[in-house]
Parts: C-alpha cells; sequence; structure tokens
C-alpha cells in the first residue's frame, strides 16, 4: 500500500520505511515521510520485497512496539533480507503504532526515530533483553535469529551476522557459529527426512 505515491522519495533516499497498516502510511506521509510503504492488510510477501528492492536498497522496519508487532517484524525482516534488502528496525514506546505516535510525540520526534533504528540483530536482541539474562534465553533468541541469517543467499553475509548474534547476544563467537552449523544441518536433516517418509496412505 502507498508503493505508487513512495517510489520517487525511495528512489532519492534509498530508503523505504516499512509500517504495518493504511493509517500508518497516511500518517507518515502527512508527516513529511513520503517513502512510507505498508503490506496489504496481510504479511510482507516475497514478491512484494523484491518490488521495494527496484526502488530502494535499505527498509527501516516500524511495526508496532508490543510484542506481536515484534514478531511481525522478525517474520518480515527475514523476507527482506531474503530480497538482498540490508534491514534495520526500531520499535515505538508504549506499543504505539506510528499513527498513534506521530500525533502524541510529533512528525519530528518519530523521524529521530527512524534516524536511531538499528540493524535488525540489535534490534531483536533489545527488543528480548529480558530472555538473555539465562543461557536457555540466549539460546533461543540466537535460534530465532538463526531462522531469519538462513535465507541470506551470500555465506559472507551469513558470517557477518552470525558474528553480530554472538556480539549482541553475549554468547562466545566460535561456539555461535557452532551452534548455527547444526541448526542449518537439523534443518537439512530434516527436510531429508521428510523426503525420505513414505507417502501416507490418507
Amino acid at each position: 500500500y502507498g508503493l505508487f505515491e513512495a517510489r520517487e522519495a525511495m528512489r532519492q533516499s534509498g530508503e523505504a520505511i516499512l509500517v504495518e497498516g493504511y493509517f500508518d502510511v497516511l500518517r507518515c506521509v502527512e508527516a513529511g515521510v513520503e517513502n512510507a510503504v505498508a503490506p496489504c492488510g496481510t504479511a510482507l510477501t516475497d514478491e512484494q520485497a523484491r518490488t521495494i528492492r527496484r526502488y530502494a536498497n535499505t527498509v527501516i522496519v516500524v511495526f508496532d512496539g508490543d510484542e506481536a508487532g515484534i514478531r511481525a517484524a522478525l517474520r518480515s525482516v527475514g523476507v527482506l533480507a531474503a530480497a538482498g534488502l540490508t534491514v534495520r528496525a526500531t520499535s515505538l514506546p508504549d506499543g504505539l503504532d506510528p499513527d498513534d505516535f506521530i500525533r502524541k510525540h510529533g512528525a519530528e520526534t518519530f523521524k529521530q526515530q527512524l534516524q536511531n533504528a538499528s540493524g535488525f540483530v540489535s534490534f531483536y536482541a533489545n527488543a528480548n533483553e529480558t530472555r538473555l539474562g539465562s543461557i536457555k534465553g540466549r539460546t533461543q533468541v540466537a535460534t530465532e535469529l538463526f531462522d531469519v541469517i538462513r535465507v541470506l543467499d551470500d555465506p559472507l553475509r551469513q558470517d557477518e551476522y552470525v558474528k553480530l548474534v554472538a556480539n549482541e547476544i553475549g554468547l562466545d563467537e566460535f561456539r555461535c557459529r557452532a551452534s548455527y552449523r547444526d541448526f542449518i544441518e537439523g534443518l537439512q536433516h530434516r527436510a531429508n527426512m521428510e523426503q525420505a517418509a513414505p507417502p501416507s496412505s490418507d
């Protein structure tokens, strides 16, 4: 939603601002953020991500600051990263969406939020800070990030992101790389088992 109107602003800035809903886009444009777009009421698709890539090389994901919004943001990050886009992200305080945030705090404060958007690994680590106090929590967060990193088609980018995961959530880098390899091997093993399974008799 809003892509036709946002195309030129996306080309000029090299960035797209991805928000969640129609009203968020309208409020962003009213606030002078003309490169804002939103999925059309559904989860972001691969095709939509490739379309964004035609006009911009970086996407700032700005979804709602509640838990559901953060999960939606992470899903979008994976789709965008797989399309070859550089992804930054920010969550708005108090669970506000961009529409409510701009009306409450003003356009300039919202633009500052965009400027301060971090890489998606840092974003997700910060959003799950309460889980990082235990080994189990850090392992779970790492695994959730691995599921995003695996879709990247560039092994060098994967390697750099795994290093970021280790740094951001406080894991030994060597062990984090080993865990990532185990994660990928586990996915491949499950896929092979499913392919080898006999067809259902139903």
